[in-house]
């Protein structure tokens, strides 16, 4: 027997309980028909019993229609969109640039930067309002960095941009020009947002794990300094 027909069976047999009870009440108060006061009660009964199972089955297909909707934008972020998805990912890009500045004897730069709100727009709004506003996000990205930049996706809502033999300032200038786009951005349901922004020089001295590490660290600062800071 399938899961719905099963339902349907327990329905019926929760149907004939609850008949019971309000003919046998009903039936104490003068001489009715008992069988023609149960059969009214138990159609009534059923269908209450139908229309519930209807609209809890419209929930089932919509909860799993979103869940589906989410794997496929969460898939379309992490594999069509961007390749470095994760920080173990952005750990060897990292090391492999700063092997790269040391051989060459040069300084690159790392924006890391977060949405503000973004925990808020979730809750309120859903996650697919989220997802899409990340999705955005990311493609406004990409079109306004250089060919040879990376954009990484560390976790959540939290990214970062690997800009090779640029130095500091020009990614200070970099983040300046982003937060501006979005300042000017409508996203839908959502309207305007912002972004935290922690600029990073990396040199030879430099180590993947510590520069992320940092990179947390002023990200956190940067809430002191309030909606779309740059540290």
């Amino acid at each position: 027997m399938t899961d719905r027909k099963q339902m349907v069976f327990m329905l019926m047999i929760l149907s004939l309980v609850l008949t019971v009870l309000p003919t046998m009440f009903i039936m104490s108060f003068g001489e009715l028909n008992p069988i023609k006061t149960f059969v009214v009660i138990f159609s009534y009964t059923l269908m209450l019993c139908i229309f519930g199972l209807e609209i809890y089955d419209r929930r089932v297909k919509n909860t799993k229609q979103e869940v589906t909707a989410l794997l496929e934008k969460e898939k379309m972020i992490n594999g069509t969109l961007i390749s470095i998805n994760n920080e173990d990912k952005l750990k060897n890009v990292l090391a492999l640039e700063i092997e790269r500045i040391q051989y060459y004897d040069q300084s690159s730069s790392v924006i890391f930067f977060d949405v503000d709100r973004l925990g808020t727009i979730n809750t309120y709004y859903g996650y697919h309002v989220g997802d899409q506003l990340l999705i955005e996000i990311i493609r406004m990205t990409q079109a306004n960095i250089g060919e040879d930049d990376q954009l990484a996706r560390i976790k959540g809502d939290t990214f970062a941009i690997i800009l090779p033999n640029k130095p500091k300032q020009t990614a200070y200038l970099l983040a300046e020009k982003l937060q501006r786009i979005l300042n000017q951005m409508n996203f839908a349901q959502v309207g305007r947002v912002s972004c935290r922004f922690a600029v990073l020089g990396l040199f030879k001295t430099s180590e993947e794990d510590k520069v992320i590490e940092l990179a947390y660290e002023k990200l956190a600062q940067s809430k002191a300094f309030g909606k779309g800071s740059i540290i």
